[in-house]
């Protein structure tokens, strides 16, 4: 602990220093993600250290790398009304700096890709999206929807081992201790993904069409 790597070091405030003018020229967005990206190289500075005697340039780009790879993993949809007030708090917990909050998740399907496990609401079509992905989640019902649905849905996928319930009522108390086990037992999560993908009917609109022409053939015959 407290390892110093001298060499490195110097080699990325020379790397800093030779990108300068490329940095002058970029858009004040574009110069905050510059400044973040060798942030990652300097927060891996330890470990990139080893590497000294052999290509500092390889430690740079591979510390980036994980930096970059840090904040890819964690990507939240939120209601576009409360972006606003969502990014004030971060911007004043600068511990949730690596949370990416969007309106909209235009790929959902790279979402998925992306995801060792979801937090999220259970309506049909998300419960549909997560059996045919196979992706372990933690279900949310909304408390404000017809006939309490999402509440059976949420029921019916932790039954088959696929999900865990929770209410909205129990975030507070539960949600950070179910996160933590989850995301802590890799083994769980291989389950849950794997009964997720059981209860999936991937192929259930071309069954239904082709159910329903053949019940109207039925009725043309007779």
């Amino acid at each position: 602990m407290g390892r110093t790597n001298p060499t490195y070091r110097r080699f990325l405030d020379g790397q800093r220093e030779q990108w300068s003018g490329y940095r002058r020229a970029l858009r004040y967005e574009s110069k905050q993600d510059f400044d973040s990206i060798f942030a990652y190289a300097e927060r891996y500075a330890d470990a990139a250290g080893y590497l000294n005697r052999t290509d500092p340039s390889t430690a740079l780009l591979v510390s980036m790398l994980i930096g970059v790879e840090a904040e890819r993993r964690q990507l939240a949809a939120t209601n576009p009304a409360k972006l606003q007030e969502i990014s004030a708090i971060r911007r004043e917990n600068q511990g949730a700096k690596t949370i990416i909050f969007v309106e909209y998740i235009d790929q959902m399907g790279h979402a998925y890709a992306a995801a060792d496990l979801a937090v999220c609401r259970a309506g049909a079509l998300t419960c549909s999206e997560l059996t045919v992905t196979g992706t372990p989640a933690v279900l949310v019902p909304s408390p404000n929807v017809t006939a309490d649905h999402q509440t059976k849905n949420a029921r019916s996928l932790e039954r088959a081992g696929a999900a865990v319930w929770l209410d909205e009522a129990d975030l507070d108390a539960h949600l950070e201790t179910v996160l933590l086990d989850l995301l802590g037992n890799s083994d769980r999560r291989a389950r849950m993904a794997e009964a997720a993908r059981d209860r999936a009917r991937p192929d259930a609109a071309e069954t239904i069409a082709r159910d329903v022409l053949a019940l109207a053939d039925r009725y043309r015959t007779n």
